[in-house]
């Protein structure tokens, strides 16, 4: 998901996931913009840390349980694991 940073970057993101054989839902913008974050419902925390590393190293800090209460969108698609791509540019996608 775009969370306010460079249009097409959560595309892009996909196209990568995509590349390391992740299935993945459809790309698109999180309700408001913020920081970058991998979110991960209850049991995925190991998958959401091996999608951090498809970005690259050191983003582990990324990764938090999803707060059902206040996704980054109203229709997260069921995923186990969401990528929000921020307004930080702290996950950097070619």
């Amino acid at each position: 998901m775009n969370a306010g940073g460079p249009q097409g970057i959560a595309g892009r993101a996909t196209e990568l996931l995509q590349a390391a054989s992740y299935t993945t839902s459809a790309a698109k913008n999180a309700d408001v913009n913020g920081p970058s974050a991998i979110y991960y419902v209850d049991g995925f925390q190991a998958e959401a840390l091996a999608v951090a590393s498809v970005f690259g190293p050191g983003l582990d800090d990324l990764v938090q349980p999803l707060d059902p209460a206040n996704p980054p969108t109203a229709d997260s698609q069921e995923s186990a694991v969401i990528v929000v791509v921020g307004n930080d540019d702290v996950i950097a996608v070619p």
